[in-house]
C-alpha cells in the first residue's frame, strides 16, 4: 500500500463494534465528508460524478480514484482517446465498454446537460425513474445520482459489501422490488442516525470492509467548467 493510500484510508477491526456503535460513532464524520464531495453546480462537476460511476464499475476503489484523477475535469467524447486514457489504468475493468459508454453519454449529456440533473421537482429516486444511461444499471445509476446530490440523497449503491450486509450474499442480480426494499432499510438507518440513505449505504460499505474511504478524490477542483475542454 503507497503512504498516499494509506492517508486515504482509516483501519478497524470491525469486529470490535457492531454496526449500532459503529454508525453512532461514525455517522456524523461519513456526513461531513458527504457535504465534502458535494458538486459545485457546475456542469462538470455533475459530469465528473457520472463518470466516477462509469469508472467504478467492476473496479475496485484505489484503480477507480487512479483513472479518475487523470479523467476528470474534461469531457470525453472520442471513444479511442478514452479508451487509451482509461487503459493507463490496468485494473480498470472493462475498458473498450466503457470508453463506447462513457463517449456516448459525453456526447448525451453535451447536447442536454440540464437532463441530467436532479431537478428542483424531483428527489434522486425520482431521477433515477426517468434516465436511462447506456451502461450504468440501477447500482452505478444509483451511485452517480447519489454523488450528485450526497447529503440529501435517497438512492444507494448496492455493492457486493451492502447487498451481504442486506442479503447474507453478494452479487446476487436485484430486481428492482428488492433493491428499492434494501434501500428503504438504509434509508431507515439514515433517518435514525441523521443522515441521507447513501452516507448511511456508505457507512455499511466501510463497516463491511473493515476500513473507511472519505472519497476526498471526488470533491470539486479548483477552477470547475473554466478548465474543462471538449474531447
Amino acid at each position: 500500500m503507497t503512504r498516499a493510500r494509506a492517508k486515504q484510508l482509516r483501519l478497524f477491526p470491525k469486529r470490535d463494534r457492531t454496526l449500532a456503535q459503529y454508525l453512532a460513532v461514525r455517522a456524523g464524520e461519513h456526513r461531513e465528508w458527504a457535504a465534502i464531495i458535494e458538486p459545485c453546480g457546475s456542469e462538470q462537476s455533475v459530469y465528473d460524478r457520472y463518470l466516477f460511476a462509469f469508472l467504478s464499475i467492476n473496479t475496485a476503489f484505489a484503480p477507480n480514484c487512479e483513472a479518475f484523477a487523470r479523467m476528470r475535469g474534461r469531457y470525453w467524447t472520442d471513444e479511442t482517446e478514452t479508451l487509451a486514457s482509461i487503459r493507463l489504468t490496468p485494473s480498470v475493468s472493462f475498458a473498450p465498454t466503457k470508453a463506447k459508454d462513457i463517449a456516448a453519454f459525453t456526447k448525451r449529456y453535451l447536447a442536454h446537460p440540464e437532463a441530467f440533473r436532479i431537478r428542483p421537482s424531483e428527489t434522486p429516486s425520482e431521477a433515477r425513474e426517468r434516465l436511462n444511461i447506456q451502461g450504468l444499471g440501477q447500482a452505478k445509476l444509483s451511485f452517480a445520482l447519489a454523488l450528485a446530490s450526497p447529503t440529501m440523497a435517497d438512492v444507494a449503491c448496492l455493492d457486493r459489501h451492502v447487498q451481504r450486509w442486506a442479503t447474507g450474499r453478494d452479487r446476487k442480480a436485484l430486481s428492482p422490488r428488492e433493491y428499492k426494499r434494501i434501500e428503504r432499510a438504509l434509508s431507515l438507518v439514515g433517518e435514525r442516525y441523521g443522515v441521507s440513505t447513501f452516507v448511511a449505504q456508505w457507512c455499511v460499505w466501510d463497516w463491511m470492509r473493515g476500513y473507511e474511504e472519505n472519497h476526498r478524490i471526488i470533491a470539486d477542483e479548483k477552477g470547475g467548467d473554466e478548465h474543462a475542454q471538449a474531447g
